[in-house]
């Protein structure tokens, strides 16, 4: 349930009657009971590495609603070159 809720709701806080209110791990995202020993597996790298590209990847969309603009006109934007 903990990895369901990193990679589908970020930003939801998470409650579970046994345990309360989870903490939220600062390094990947994921709620976790016991943070010191969370923050050293390899589950906590491997989202650390998906919330890295996830952030670029959303760079890249705000890019891409750039116009870049010659003598006054609008270039053609491309994906490659």
């Amino acid at each position: 349930m903990y990895h369901h809720f990193c990679g589908r709701h970020p930003d939801a806080k998470l409650v579970i009657e046994d345990d309360g209110v989870i903490a939220q791990c600062e390094l990947c995202g994921m709620h976790a009971v016991n943070m010191q020993t969370h923050q050293q597996t390899k589950t906590c790298a491997t989202w650390r590495e998906r919330q890295k590209h996830q952030e670029l990847q959303d760079k890249q969309a705000v890019a891409l609603e750039v116009d870049f603009f010659v003598y006054g006109k609008k270039l053609e934007q491309m994906r490659e070159f």
